[in-house]
This record gives C-alpha cells, sequence and structure tokens, in this order.
C-alpha cells in the first residue's frame, strides 16, 4: 500500500503515542456513526484495504443523513486530486445539501 500511495520510506515517523497505541484497538467508526447528525458523503472503495466495503456501509447506514457512493475506485485508495468520479460526487452531495440560494 505505501507503494501505491507514492510515499517514500522514512517520509514519515514510525512512532506513535502509547496513549493511542492503548486506545486504538477499541476504537470503532461503526459505534460512533450513529452520533453523526450532519450530512455525510460516504465514499466507499470496493477494495479498501483499510475497511472493509461491509463494515463502511453499515456504518452509513446508522448516519442520519448518508449520501453513499460505492466503488469510486479500484485502487484500493481514493486520490481525491485525481478522481474525477470522487470530486464530482462531492460537489453534487454539496449542492443537494446547502443551499445556494438563487440569485
Amino acid at each position: 500500500m505505501q507503494r501505491e500511495s507514492g510515499l517514500k520510506e522514512g517520509a514519515y515517523p514510525h512512532t506513535v503515542a502509547a496513549r493511542i497505541a492503548l486506545q486504538i484497538g477499541f476504537y470503532s467508526p461503526q459505534r460512533w456513526a450513529g452520533n453523526i447528525t450532519c450530512p455525510a458523503l460516504v465514499q466507499i472503495v470496493a477494495q479498501d484495504a483499510i475497511i472493509p466495503k461491509r463494515v463502511a456501509e453499515r456504518a452509513a447506514g446508522k448516519m442520519r443523513h448518508s449520501t453513499v457512493r460505492g466503488d469510486v475506485s479500484a485502487a484500493g485508495f481514493v486520490e481525491v486530486d485525481d478522481d474525477a468520479q470522487v470530486v464530482d460526487d462531492d460537489l453534487k452531495v454539496a449542492a443537494e445539501v446547502v443551499d445556494l440560494g438563487s440569485e
């Protein structure tokens, strides 16, 4: 995955604070997704190396105002600057949610 991201070995430190290391195993986005009340765009990648598709779908289902866009990229990660579909989805959902008024 590091090769796909374009990061070079040693570009970032390989350390983490102990308090984070102890908490990370208990963190679950699904547990907190139901608390999200604002509109949310959830972009799901079928072959995501970090979050399985079914987990992302369940988390999105718990959000009160979620819009789900699936399979936005087959690369296993989303390169926002280079993925026209991702940017297009962002703008469409923003236009649906934000009242731009008519001027």
